[in-house]
C-alpha cells in the first residue's frame, strides 16, 4: 500500500474486515496489528494544500489592520506549515534570526511528529519577507501576546 499510495487507513480497514468475516483469526492477526501501528507511527500524516498566496495577502491585510501580531502568527504559519498549537505557542525567543541575515531558524520544542522526524523541532526561515517581518515583530511587539 506505502508502493501505490493507498491510504493508510485502508490497511487498518483491511486487517479488521478479515477478523470481523472470519472471527477465528482475530488472536491470530497481532503481527498485522503490530506492523499496522509501526507503520502509523512513522509515516507523516496527509495534509490538504494550504490556500493560494493572494488569499493569504488578502487575510493578512485585513489581520493588520486589526492586529498585527496575528497577522504575523498566521503568517509564519502559512510560511511554515505550524499547525494551530504550535502557532499559537511561538514567543519572540523561538525565532533566531542573525543579524544581517536573510534568513532564521524558528524552534518549536516537543511537536506532534517529534517521534517521526528528529528535525521536526525546528524551521528553517528562508522567506525574505518573512524573515524582515519576524525581525519587524520582535522589535515592535512581543509575540507571547497572541
Amino acid at each position: 500500500m506505502a508502493v501505490d499510495q493507498q491510504p493508510l487507513s485502508l490497511a487498518g480497514d483491511s486487517i479488521s474486515a478479515v477478523q470481523h468475516h472470519q472471527p477465528s483469526l482475530r488472536k491470530r492477526l497481532s503481527g498485522a496489528w503490530r506492523l499496522y501501528k509501526a507503520w502509523q507511527q512513522r509515516e507523516l500524516p496527509a495534509r490538504p494544500p494550504p490556500f493560494t498566496i493572494e488569499t493569504l495577502q488578502v487575510l493578512l491585510g485585513w489581520l493588520h489592520s486589526k492586529s498585527p501580531p496575528v497577522a504575523l502568527a498566521v503568517f509564519l504559519a502559512f510560511r511554515c506549515l505550524l499547525r494551530t498549537g504550535e502557532m499559537l505557542a511561538v514567543t519572540a525567543r523561538d525565532i533566531v534570526i542573525p543579524s544581517n541575515s536573510c534568513s532564521g531558524v524558528l524552534y518549536l520544542g516537543d511537536t506532534k511528529i517529534a517521534g517521526r522526524n528528529p528535525n521536526a523541532g525546528m524551521v528553517n526561515l528562508t522567506d525574505p519577507t518573512l524573515v524582515f517581518c519576524s525581525k519587524l515583530g520582535q522589535v515592535q511587539y512581543s509575540l507571547t501576546q497572541l
